[in-house]
């Protein structure tokens, strides 16, 4: 396991090192203008808006494929597994945490339901790592794809060596579990920004005026404009400060 998450990590970092993370940011901007243009539509229900824009992010970034406004099968399967994920790992939420000879139990019996959610949620969690990697590689090979975090890898595969479908397994492996690890860190975050602003108006007055003045009312920010919009920056990175989700090191 520990070689494992290393060449996941690996992976991780040769793909998303600060000269190369601008390439996807045209998915980031997609996804806050369908997030914009559904508060637009219908201001409530932020919290589900916020997870499908940050799923909408993820699975963009991750795989290039575009998702469905509604009931899209790739974040709806990956948010089912997320939260099975998360009911998994509460400790003690079955008795075998505290009886573990119920292991040995055949799953019809009665006290071996945790077997058989297990063997759901087992299929969930594989439901996130292969269709998504599949459709991508068949987007790929037509020719007609969306540049991704796959993508990238699969470019920079070595197949000379003998262990060409032991990289592949790692690139699928560590853009399935962009998912899990981001969506709730940006939704929080994102949430934590908003909390911030509604507690000081004085600083969400400040950042208004800034993009007003910088940017206009014709169009929205984009990445370019970053170095002209110092306070709109330096609210980002208190955003990820202020209530992080996550450590996210020095």
């Amino acid at each position: 396991m520990p070689v494992l998450r290393r060449q996941h990590r690996r992976q991780m970092h040769q793909q998303f090192r600060p000269d190369l993370i601008t390439r996807f940011e045209p998915h980031e901007l997609k996804a806050v203008h369908g997030l914009l243009r559904r508060l637009l539509d219908n201001p409530d229900g932020l919290q589900e808006k916020l997870r499908l824009m940050a799923g909408e992010v993820i699975i963009t970034t991750a795989y290039g494929l575009q998702i469905q406004e509604k009931d899209d099968p790739y974040v709806t399967i990956s948010h089912r597994a997320f939260e099975s994920l998360n009911v998994a790992s509460v400790p003690g939420a079955f008795l075998v945490d505290f009886l573990p000879i119920l292991k040995y139990v055949p799953n019809w019996m009665p006290f071996a339901s945790f077997k058989r959610r297990a063997k759901e949620w087992r299929e969930l969690v594989l439901a996130t790592v292969d269709p998504p990697f599949q459709a991508t590689m068949r987007a790929i090979e037509s020719g007609n794809f969306i540049p991704s975090f796959v993508s990238y890898s699969l470019e920079n595969l070595d197949e000379t060596g003998n262990e060409l479908k032991d990289q592949k397994d790692v690139i699928k492996a560590t853009a399935a579990a962009m998912y899990s690890a981001g969506l709730e860190t940006i939704v929080s975050i994102i949430a934590s920004c908003i909390l911030g602003f509604l507690s000081n108006p004085e600083a969400l007055r400040k950042a208004r005026h800034e993009i007003d003045s910088i940017v206009g009312t014709e169009r929205l920010p984009t990445f370019n404009d970053r170095d002209a919009l110092p306070y709109i920056t330096a609210v980002a990175k208190e955003a990820l400060r202020w209530e992080d989700a996550a450590p996210l090191g020095k």
